[in-house]
């Protein structure tokens, strides 16, 4: 029997403190460079927030483009920092996000938050320490688990902090 490598899903790579600044990798080392396999747009539901909302409006998109359901969803409802949230409209005929066009997306250049950081997501510790992990619900073909010196945790660590202090 062969056995393949998995990847758990929750998987930490690094944590990550907004007050101070800093990242740092764990022991965890991955590598993830996206090569488009869009399984992310296909099978998962995206949060996008209000302020997301308004951003993709603004490239001349109507409100019934962009969410199915005006009801909102509460993510990390009873934990740190609770986020109003709605789910990204899929296509009917394919369940694809609506904005997968030709296998690319067409809001890349202002795609919600939630799609920037794929395949991983922010587990917040404290108001300032957060966690980034691997997506609860990994499908990425893209992540592979690798040695420290190959591994890009700290770009993704670095990454995330920047967006995260950027939306404070």
């Amino acid at each position: 029997m062969i056995k393949l490598p998995t990847i758990e899903s929750s998987l930490e790579i690094g944590i990550g403190n907004l007050s101070t600044g800093e990242v740092k990798s764990s022991s965890n080392f991955v590598y993830f460079n996206c090569t488009s396999n869009i399984d992310c747009c296909s099978n998962m539901d995206i949060p996008v927030t209000e302020n997301e909302i308004e951003s993709i409006m603004k490239h001349d998109y109507h409100i019934d483009q962009i969410i199915d359901k005006p009801s909102p969803i509460i993510i990390n409802k009873n934990k740190i920092n609770p986020i109003k949230a709605y789910i990204l409209k899929k296509n009917p005929f394919t369940g694809t996000c609506t904005f997968l066009q030709d296998n690319l997306c067409s809001i890349h250049e202002f795609k919600p938050f939630a799609c920037k950081i794929y395949p991983f997501s922010i587990q917040f510790e404290t108001k300032e320490k957060y966690r980034l992990v691997l997506n609860e619900n990994q499908i990425c073909k893209s992540v592979i688990q690798t040695t420290k010196e190959k591994s890009n945790n700290l770009r993704h660590l670095k990454d995330s902090l920047k967006f995260l202090t950027s939306i404070q």
